[in-house]
């Protein structure tokens, strides 16, 4: 695993910020995504357009490009979990699924946030 790759486990980050994930992975499941959707940009407290929750709730990739963009987000703040010393040598071989810390609302604030060094 390169420093640059991020792995992400999407549904598991949507239950870590308290999000009903339902079947939102399913084919008829739009509405399950429309509401994850709207439950992040509220918590955000970003204004909730209808074209933009629609469009990242037509598939479920959509959906979790906007939460892996977020765990994203936490990563560079520096508020993901990260390996411990004693996992820190397997991580580098084998890969690590970072997990988002603090609530989905704590990622909307601070915009100018600079990245982790």
């Amino acid at each position: 695993m390169c420093s640059s790759d991020l792995e992400v486990s999407p549904a598991g980050a949507l239950r870590h910020w308290g999000i009903d994930v339902g079947d939102y992975k399913a084919r008829g499941a739009r509405e399950t995504r429309e509401r994850i959707v709207r439950n992040i940009l509220e918590s955000l407290r970003f204004a909730s357009d209808p074209q933009l929750v629609v469009s990242l709730a037509l598939t479920d990739h959509g959906t979790d490009a906007l939460v892996a963009a977020l765990v994203g987000r936490a990563f560079a703040r520096g508020t993901s979990f990260r390996p411990a010393e004693d996992e820190a040598a397997l991580a580098q071989i084998e890969g690590w699924i970072h997990m988002p810390m603090g609530a989905l609302g704590e990622l909307g604030s601070d915009p100018a946030a600079t990245p982790r060094e």
